[in-house]
Parts: C-alpha cells; sequence; structure tokens
C-alpha cells in the first residue's frame, strides 16, 4: 500500500507541471486515492482539486509529513531553522519537522515554503519520504531539451 500511495503522490504533484494544463481521469482516480487515504482533503467536485494549478513547496512538504505519519504538534516551538518559514506557525513546524525526519535538508537557511516547487525538489521530497534510494544523474535533460537538476543530496 504503501507503494501505491507514493506512486498516486507522485502523480498528483506532477499533474500540476503538465504544459497543457489539463488533467485526465488518472490525475482525478489519484488525487481521489489520497483524499481517502486522509492525505489530501476530500472535495465535493474535481475541480476543488485544482489539479491544473501549481503546486507549494509547503504543501507537498505537508502531504510528505502525512505520508510518514508524522503529526504536526499543536504545541511546538519553532527552532528557526529556516528564516523565511519563523512567521508562519504551521509552515514552521512541517519544514522544521521535515528537515529532523530527513524530508528536506537543512542545508540552507531558506526553505522557500511558498515558492511553486519545481519537478526534481518534488521528486526528491517524495523518494525520501517513501526512504526509496535511486541513484540518478546530476542534471537531467527533458525531452523538450530544458534542463533541471536534482538535489544534490538525493544520492
Amino acid at each position: 500500500m504503501k507503494k501505491s500511495i507514493l506512486f498516486c503522490a507522485f502523480c498528483f504533484v506532477l499533474c500540476a507541471f503538465n504544459g497543457t494544463f489539463a488533467y485526465t481521469s488518472s490525475d482525478l482516480s489519484n488525487a481521489q486515492y489520497l483524499a481517502n487515504n486522509a492525505f489530501i482533503k476530500s472535495q465535493k467536485s474535481p475541480e476543488l482539486y485544482r489539479l491544473d494549478d501549481m503546486i507549494l513547496r509547503q504543501e507537498v512538504i505537508g502531504t510528505a509529513l502525512k505520508m510518514k505519519g508524522i503529526v504536526l504538534p499543536a504545541d511546538y516551538t519553532c527552532k528557526k531553522y529556516f528564516t523565511d518559514a519563523i512567521n508562519n506557525d504551521w509552515v514552521c513546524r512541517a519544514v522544521e519537522l521535515a528537515a529532523d525526519n530527513g524530508i528536506i535538508s537543512r542545508a540552507n537557511t531558506k526553505a522557500r515554503p511558498a515558492e511553486m516547487i519545481t519537478r526534481a525538489e518534488a521528486l526528491a521530497i517524495l523518494l525520501k519520504t517513501g526512504k526509496v534510494s535511486i541513484s540518478v544523474p546530476r542534471r537531467v535533460t527533458q525531452t523538450n531539451g530544458s534542463i533541471w537538476s536534482l538535489f544534490e543530496d538525493l544520492k
């Protein structure tokens, strides 16, 4: 089941990156699967899943924490690992617990929680969440010729 959830989450996150911004019935099925397993909020109609929208880093991190079974404690005190996360209690808890659990790196002083996530970042977060180890090149060329870099610590 863990592999199914990881696969659905990966497909769900990458849906936001397709060039046409049109989701398929498979995308909707993956979203519904994640909702049925309480990883994302269940919606009454398909458009409310916002499958055509880009996704923020904090949203992927929040989903990753749920996938790992990590609950955000209500009485958490921000340790101020990331300077751009200290003004929002939920974000601070989420990114710091993600860092403490090896989902994201503490190598930088900024978590960039309100920025759109890249495919490489989403892939790295989901692989780390599922403790999946892969060997990848440092840079990957896509079929359209563009290049995106993978996390250095994805090795």
